[in-house]
């Protein structure tokens, strides 16, 4: 396994997004296997600049990343299936004792099967604050699991 340096906050920018749902600007994100830092490559200059990026760094990445392919790492962010795996994994998961609380929860998302419908109307703040907190720590081991899966033992700064 190769050790590498990379910052936790901007890997989870690119890997925790919903792909099918957050790429308004066509980007591909690419770890640096040799330095850890994170690269993003648009499908088109203009959607670039449009996102914060200036078209010259677009071109020299798109230039770096085809030149020394090796060196890099596409992160692909989670799919919109995987994203409702997590909040089904959450809602069986023990988060709470009180059975009525479950139930309430379970049953607003169970219906549409909407993660913003039951953002929305599961009205018990207690509930979304651990699946918040459920979502980031599964997120993380996922992360983590994706890195090691291509030889990488992240030291997160």
């Amino acid at each position: 396994m190769t050790r590498l340096k990379i910052n936790q906050s901007l890997f989870s920018l690119a890997f925790f997004p919903d792909a099918d749902f957050q790429n308004p600007f066509d980007r591909t994100v690419y770890l640096d296997l040799t330095n850890g830092e994170i690269l993003y490559l648009y499908s088109e200059d203009q959607k670039a600049e449009w996102d914060g990026c200036s078209a010259e760094e677009n071109i020299k990445n798109k230039a770096l990343i085809d030149t020394h392919p090796e060196n890099f790492l596409e992160v692909a962010s989670l799919s919109h299936g995987k994203h409702h795996q997590i909040l089904q994994e959450f809602l069986a998961s023990p988060w709470t004792d009180d059975k009525v609380q479950y139930q309430a929860a379970a049953g607003v998302y169970y219906g549409p099967k909407s993660i913003g419908y039951w953002l929305k109307n599961v009205q018990d703040d207690d509930a979304v604050k651990a699946y918040f907190n459920y979502r980031e720590e599964r997120m993380n081991e996922l992360a983590l699991e994706f890195l090691r899966q291509h030889g990488i033992e992240p030291e997160w700064v």
